[in-house]
């Protein structure tokens, strides 16, 4: 009998996006608001006007400021609650008063002209916020000023995608893949695996002997040893060189300990790792275990993908200026920085 996979879910339309109501312009504080109970001192006028100054706390979402002080504790016998619809032809101005110089005055709100409320926010910086924000939000559209949070939600679901991919068993290559190529994340994002080691998805698809998806992410601009901490990776022959990944962000603080050419090289995925040394992967390079990749192919019996290394080291040697560094390359030295077995070639006695 056959049966009906089951659908998948399908991906929002933009418009559907758009209409998503967890997505919004917000911002609170606290500030004084002026009522019309009291007399006070008009600045610069002489004159008194109506009016008393209560703490309340402001909360704009979208296009809406709501004043309240019930939040606050205010005695029930004295609530304050008030909403304004910002509009297209709200003035927003900064309005100092006596004694109140982180004033500014919203006017012509809830689409009628003629209203006009005064609000402290009772410093400058929050002044600077508050007037920024309100005089964006009368002179922009919603659509404009929502585009941002909209990008960085479709972002953090991209980033949960690949997190998700990343840490099955096996790791899920196609979706990371998919997850990356909406271009909103850095190719070389650090997730975890199955083990909760570090990982990228050039990582696991060089483990999961994909080689289509290897090459994918390489010309997506993945870096071909990894975004991992030089600190943490050594080279037999050379010191390391600081590299950025392609969006030139700053290093990711996740760890990765093993580069996609060791992946490779421990999963025998020969054309994951033809590859990655064809687009310029260190083949020196030693994980914690100060194990390098020939090594590791020698102890693993990886005839073909040793090949591969030891013309890639034969290349490395043939452009290196430095005697003693060339002497290194072709020597291969493990021994000197301690590896057990000393050398491949006893490792592959051994395998």
């Amino acid at each position: 009998m056959r049966t009906t996979p089951p659908a998948l879910p399908k991906r929002q339309s933009s418009r559907t996006r758009r209409m998503e109501p967890d997505i919004a312009l917000r911002h609170q504080g606290v500030v004084d608001v002026l009522t019309r109970e009291g007399t006070l001192p008009h600045m610069g006028s002489g004159k008194w006007i109506s009016g008393k100054w209560i703490r309340v706390n402001a909360e704009l979402e979208n296009l809406i400021l709501r004043l309240d002080n019930l939040r606050l504790g205010a005695p029930p016998t004295q609530p304050y609650s008030k909403e304004m619809t910002i509009t297209a032809g709200t003035q927003v101005q900064r309005a100092p008063q006596h004694g109140r110089p982180h004033t500014l005055s919203l006017s012509d709100f809830n689409a009628a002209s003629g209203k006009k409320r005064l609000i402290d926010c009772l410093s400058p910086e929050n002044l600077e916020v508050w007037f920024d924000l309100l005089k964006r939000v009368a002179t922009t559209d919603l659509d404009t000023l929502l585009e941002p949070l909209r990008e960085a939600r479709e972002k953090e679901r991209d980033a949960a995608e690949l997190e998700d991919a990343l840490a099955a068993r096996p790791a899920r290559v196609d979706a990371a893949m998919l997850a990356l190529r909406r271009g909103r994340l850095d190719v070389d994002y650090v997730g975890r695996d199955a083990s909760d080691r570090g990982v990228t998805a050039l990582l696991a698809s060089a483990r999961a002997a994909r080689d289509d998806a290897v090459a994918c992410l390489l010309d997506l601009g993945a870096l071909p040893d990894g975004p991992h901490h030089r600190s943490s990776f050594r080279s037999t022959v050379h010191p390391p060189t600081r590299r950025k990944s392609s969006s030139g962000s700053a290093y990711q603080e996740s760890r990765v300990e093993e580069t996609p050419l060791l992946g490779a090289v421990r999963n025998d995925a020969l054309k994951a790792c033809v590859a990655l040394l064809e687009r310029g992967a260190d083949p020196t390079l030693q994980d914690d275990s100060r194990e390098t990749p020939l090594l590791a192919a020698a102890r693993l019996g990886g005839a073909k993908i040793a090949a591969a290394l030891l013309k890639a080291i034969a290349n490395l040697a043939a452009r290196t200026e430095d005697p003693r560094r060339r002497t290194q390359l072709l020597a291969h030295p493990d021994e000197e920085f301690g590896i057990d077995p000393a050398t491949p070639l006893a490792a592959a006695a051994a395998a």
